[in-house]
């Protein structure tokens, strides 16, 4: 039988426990938010380490220029020949030209355009 807590104060004997509802809902609501904010880190955390690996994996692909077998290690440019027509010539079967001009330019330290006569040494 469910008696009002009025009607009890009014009893002299009468023992009334109030249920502490407040803190016990504050206490939740806090262990929820804690939860919530603890899943927020390692969702966080995951994505990172996630896209991290990507950008390594993307950059340490096949990415590798090299030359074909017997090629020369180093050309010197005629007159209208550019570093794509040497990749054309002597990059390996299945390397990707832009990744052999880029390794060329790097291995020479090219900052400008190649010229006729300039002697140009060749990914291995």
């Amino acid at each position: 039988m469910a008696v009002r807590q009025e009607e009890l104060l009014q009893q002299r004997d009468a023992l009334v426990i109030g249920f502490p509802t407040r803190a016990v809902r504050a206490r939740v609501r806090r262990e929820r938010h804690e939860v919530f904010v603890r899943r927020r880190i390692v969702v966080a955390t995951v994505a990172i380490a996630v896209t991290l690996a990507g950008f390594q994996l993307a950059g340490a692909g096949p990415a590798s220029a090299t030359s074909k077998p017997g090629a020369p290690a180093s050309v010197t440019l005629r007159s209208g020949q550019t570093l794509w027509d040497l990749a054309r010539r002597y990059a390996a079967p299945g390397t990707d030209l832009r990744t052999y001009v880029d390794a060329t330019v790097e291995l020479n330290s090219l900052t400008g355009a190649a010229v006729a006569g300039l002697e140009v040494r060749l990914p291995r």
